[in-house]
């Protein structure tokens, strides 16, 4: 009873001195005081450069960054992570300049860039492959058309009914599309050898040099050939 007694003594006077009967002192042999002596350490760092990680800063001061993390916290201050980002250049401003094109490639022969609208649908689409296609394939030999599979990728123009009934018309059962006879593959190397080859050589060759016009960018297209 003497025991108890003393303790209820102890809890009286501490709420009276702290305004709770719970033990608010920080001990020094645990976390807590741990993270006390530490925080003016911490502090002087962020002060000094608040640039440095949190991690950075646990490792300096040989601590764990969550303890950083909580003094930080505990100071009303919030790490962030820095994002750079590309400056825009006045001479960025020839990517704005854009143009449609139409490049075929048949085994190692690439075809001339054909110039397309703008604004591309199944129409336009359908009047390049009734002229400019038809070109192209007066050029190669009747062995090489018998052989021939027509592919296009999955672009909203290819896949109008007046795209497939000229496709249809030309090539039979030998065109691949999304709504062709045979499905095309999205995403495969082996099969669409203009994205995983040609686009990307072709817009290096351009960009090498500052484009200003239209006509430039045009011209700058014939480097593949």
């Amino acid at each position: 009873m003497e025991t108890h007694g003393r303790q209820q003594g102890k809890m009286f006077r501490r709420c009276g001195e702290t305004g709770s009967f719970r033990d608010l002192r920080i001990r020094e042999g645990g976390q807590n005081g741990q993270r006390w002596r530490q925080e003016p350490a911490i502090m002087k760092a962020v002060r000094e450069d608040r640039s440095r990680s949190t991690r950075r800063n646990g490792a300096a001061l040989r601590i764990h960054h969550s303890t950083v993390h909580r003094v930080l916290k505990k100071n009303n201050l919030h790490p962030f992570h820095l994002k750079k980002v590309q400056e825009l250049l006045p001479v960025d401003s020839e990517h704005d300049i854009r143009v449609n094109v139409w490049i075929g490639l048949m085994r190692a022969r690439l075809f001339e860039p054909v110039i397309l609208p703008d604004r591309l649908n199944s129409n336009k689409f359908s009047n390049l492959l009734n002229n400019d296609l038809v070109d192209f394939l007066e050029e190669i030999s009747l062995a090489a058309k018998q052989e021939l599979w027509f592919q296009m990728d999955g672009c909203p123009a290819h896949n109008g009914r007046i795209v497939q009934n000229s496709l249809n018309q030309c090539f039979g059962e030998k065109w691949i599309g999304r709504y062709g006879p045979v499905r095309w593959p999205p995403r495969s190397p082996d099969l669409t050898a203009l994205d995983f080859y040609v686009w990307g050589t072709l817009k290096s060759n351009v960009y090498s040099i500052n484009i200003n016009t239209r006509d430039e960018l045009i011209n700058r297209m014939s480097l593949l050939q």
